[in-house]
C-alpha cells in the first residue's frame, strides 16, 4: 500500500516539474503548441502542458559576434536578435543567410553599408550593429 502511495505522490511531483519553465534574464523562449507556434516567453516561470507544448527555440537577444573569412580577410559581425520569432521561423538557418549577404556585399563593392545589410536581414528579425574587416 505505501508504494501505491508513494507512486501516486511521486508521479504529479514529476509531471508538474517537468512543465515547468524557467526563462532566463536576456532570453526568449519559443514555444510551439501541437507543431504550431503558440507563443514567445520572455523572462520569467512558465507552466507549459506537457506532451502538447515543447520548447522550439532557445533566442538570446543579446549582441553576438559572428566570425568568418572574405577573402582572405577576417570579418566580425556584432549582431542582436530583434525579433525571436523571425529568427524562429523565417528560416532554418538565419546566421548562414546574415553570413552570405554580408561576404556579397563585401565582395561585389568592398563597401559596408550597414543600413542596406540590415534591410536585408530585417526579415530573419536580426539587426546588424556593426562589422569589422581585420
Amino acid at each position: 500500500m505505501e508504494k501505491y502511495l508513494l507512486i501516486i505522490i511521486i508521479i504529479p511531483i514529476a509531471i508538474v516539474s517537468m512543465s515547468m519553465r524557467l526563462v532566463p534574464i536576456n532570453h526568449v523562449y519559443i514555444t510551439e503548441r501541437l507543431g504550431k507556434y503558440h507563443r514567445s516567453l520572455e523572462t520569467g516561470l512558465y507552466f507549459l502542458i506537457p506532451l502538447i507544448d515543447r520548447i522550439k527555440n532557445k533566442v538570446y537577444l543579446l549582441e553576438e559576434v559572428l566570425e568568418f573569412k572574405v577573402l582572405k580577410q577576417k570579418v566580425l559581425v556584432t549582431y542582436q536578435v530583434i525579433d525571436p520569432k523571425n529568427y524562429t521561423y523565417a528560416n532554418k538557418k538565419p546566421l548562414v543567410i546574415l553570413k552570405n549577404i554580408v561576404k556579397d556585399t563585401i565582395e561585389s563593392n568592398n563597401d559596408i553599408n550597414l543600413e542596406q545589410i540590415n534591410l536585408s536581414v530585417n526579415n530573419i528579425g536580426i539587426k546588424v550593429n556593426n562589422i569589422e574587416i581585420k
